[in-house]
């Protein structure tokens, strides 16, 4: 049940309008399906015209058409204040009474005659402004709803609050909202035939992608197993209108949609997740464009030629600089002992010199390649990597929309369920309430002594039917020899004379 004040001073209006139009009482969840907004919107006036003008409460004979009239004080029987014809009248002073129906009296009537100003007229339906406007809002839809709303609606920003505001030109011809969802927002309106429509994709109190006109029945906010508007009460025996109403205000709850916040919430939440992964956003962008920037850099040579000059003059020019003080020295201890350098002496010694130096300097180009190798072999291991992850972001953000999608279904499936187990409840309390006729004639069948079923009574009402038959084949012939007789009688003295 929804969080409502069931005894507050609303709640208490309502009760008491189903006194005095269905002659019952209201059941807690009949009230709050007024207050909660499941019945529609229109606030506690606009609920009360409805009971007064429910079918339920044209069957028991309380609904008349001025039965919206204000109570005494304001408008008097079928006139209003000013118009002339029989009956009593009454000053027009009640102006709470209209400003509660969210009226300007001073608009409608003169406070100083009484009289209706120009502008305003008084038909079946209530007091209606006479000026015509170019409105499109104000064209008769003639049945065709959906062409008309969205029509009206295509220079409008698609909104909760919006559509709130359309709700009196809707209401003019019969289209009410819906009622509030988790978030506290309406998204969804009622047409007359009881048909329930979503009526703004991904909407926000402030925001939505755009007006449509879906079936509000694809997710929890599914709604009702239909069945149309609950006969009256057809006892008069307490206990048994005591039953009759418990089992009715069980149907009509069963009539209204599952109202579920929690899961309404879920829903949204998948709605706004499978969004996001179909549009992506800018941290991803700019995370994909960072991926495929690398993963192209890292396909290239270990280092790039820049990159190569440096490191060799680095590794190599040591050792070149190295080799020139090694001979330097070799030189200095020759020529100490007397040698020349171009003694053969001093020639061996310095190509001792440049045979070590040469194997350094080997050795650090055979590292420097093997470095390049190395570093082009892990470049284009990270590439790799990189182009994978590329991919599983993808494939992964298309398995979770598709585990979106699948969590949608099921909800959707679960609520089918729900649907078609409220529907069969509500079909077996039908047969119940029409079982209760059937019951009455047994309990009467037995208290008279006649058995306690009621083919028996068919049984005997088929003899008795037949007997009737025999009963008017006797009358006619008896009827028939009367007369036969009466005409042999008129001719023997007929003869006679």
């Amino acid at each position: 049940m929804a969080n409502v004040d069931l005894m507050g001073g609303d709640a208490q209006r309502i009760r008491s309008q189903y006194q005095s139009s269905l002659q019952r009482d209201a059941s807690d969840d009949e009230v709050s399906g007024w207050l909660s907004g499941s019945f529609g919107g229109g606030g506690v006036n606009d609920w009360i015209n409805q009971i007064s003008a429910s079918d339920e409460a044209r069957q028991r004979g309380t609904y008349k058409p001025d039965s919206g009239n204000p109570p005494a004080g304001g408008v008097v029987g079928n006139q209003s204040p000013g118009e002339s014809g029989t009956g009593n009248q009454t000053p027009y002073q009640n102006t709470d009474w209209w400003s509660q129906q969210g009226v300007p009296t001073t608009d409608m009537f003169d406070p100083n005659t009484g009289q209706m100003k120009p502008g305003w007229q008084r038909t079946g339906q209530g007091y209606e402004r006479t000026t015509t406007t170019n409105s499109p809002w104000d064209v008769d839809p003639k049945g065709n709803f959906q062409n008309w709303f969205l029509q009206n609606t295509a220079g409008l920003a698609p909104s909760g609050r919006a559509l709130e505001g359309l709700a009196p030109y809707l209401s003019k011809f019969g289209i009410k909202l819906g009622g509030r969802n988790a978030q506290g927002m309406i998204d969804t309106i009622v047409t007359p035939d009881g048909q329930r429509w979503d009526v703004i994709e991904s909407a926000t109190m402030d925001g939505g992608k755009r007006w449509q006109w879906t079936p509000a029945g694809s997710g929890s906010s599914a709604g009702g197993v239909g069945g149309g508007t609950l006969p009256g009460n057809q006892y008069t025996d307490q206990y048994t209108q005591l039953l009759e109403s418990l089992i009715k205000s069980r149907i009509g709850t069963l009539q209204q949609p599952v109202n579920d916040p929690n899961r309404a919430m879920y829903e949204q939440a998948l709605k706004s997740r499978a969004d996001s992964l179909a549009m992506g956003n800018t941290q991803l962008t700019q995370l994909m464009d960072y991926l495929q920037k690398r993963f192209t850099e890292l396909q290239g040579p270990g280092y790039t030629g820049a990159e190569n000059e440096v490191i060799r003059t680095g590794a190599l020019d040591p050792i070149e600089t190295d080799r020139s003080a090694a001979k330097k020295r070799v030189m200095e201890r020759l020529s100490a002992r007397g040698l020349t350098p171009d003694s053969g002496i001093a020639q061996q010694a310095l190509l001792e010199v440049d045979k070590a130096f040469d194997g350094m300097r080997g050795t650090a180009q055979t590292t420097l390649t093997t470095n390049d190798l190395n570093r082009r072999e892990d470049r284009q291991q990270r590439a790799t990597a990189i182009g994978g992850q590329m991919v599983d972001i993808n494939d992964a953000r298309s398995r979770e929309q598709l585990d979106v999608f699948q969590a949608l279904e099921m909800l959707s499936q679960t609520m089918r369920g729900e649907e078609e187990a409220r529907s069969r409840e509500a079909i077996g309390y039908a047969g119940g309430l029409n079982d209760l006729s059937a019951q009455r004639l047994q309990l009467a069948m037995a208290a008279a002594g006649m058995g306690g079923n009621p083919s028996s009574l068919m049984s005997g009402l088929t003899q008795i039917a037949g007997l009737n038959q025999n009963a008017a084949a006797i009358n006619r012939s008896n009827s028939g020899s009367m007369w036969s007789g009466l005409g042999s009688v008129m001719a023997i003295l007929a003869g006679s004379r």
